[in-house]
């Protein structure tokens, strides 16, 4: 929890500069919850542009390797960007941790499966980019 809150932290303040810098209002909530198909999926963050939504984040950290996490990068993430895409949104993953040393072939996968994933260290010059592509 310690890591989604320093994440969420950090895409308040790039959205607030983003905002000012290009007169835009964008809103933005944690722990925004969608539905499709008569399923809920709580996502761990959400960017509005004139109250809709734009981009659904899911933030993780890793201290180790897993089937969880291969299942994740592998099924249950593209299916929520296939959903979000569908709702005419996108979706961001920051991930980092040092369990993806160890699985480097599942972050090098899901570079192919997932648009737009990232860590920390790259958030503020993907989630930047990513609104510029869609506000413009």
């Amino acid at each position: 929890r310690v890591f989604e809150s320093k994440v969420l932290s950090k895409i308040e303040e790039i959205l607030n500069h983003f905002s000012q810098s290009e007169n835009l209002e964008l809103a933005f909530k944690k722990h925004h919850t969608i539905s499709k198909n008569g399923k809920n999926k709580e996502l761990d963050g959400a960017i509005f542009y004139l109250n809709k939504l734009i981009i659904g984040i899911e933030i993780n950290f890793y201290t180790t390797s897993g089937s969880k996490v291969t299942e994740l990068f592998e099924r249950a993430y593209p299916d929520l960007q296939n959903t979000l895409v569908s709702m005419g949104a996108n979706l961001l993953i920051v991930t980092d941790g040092k369990g993806w040393r160890i699985m480097r072939k599942t972050i090098r996968n899901a570079f192919y499966r997932l648009e737009n994933i990232c860590n920390y260290y790259q958030l503020e010059e993907k989630l930047t980019s990513l609104l510029q592509k869609i506000l413009k």
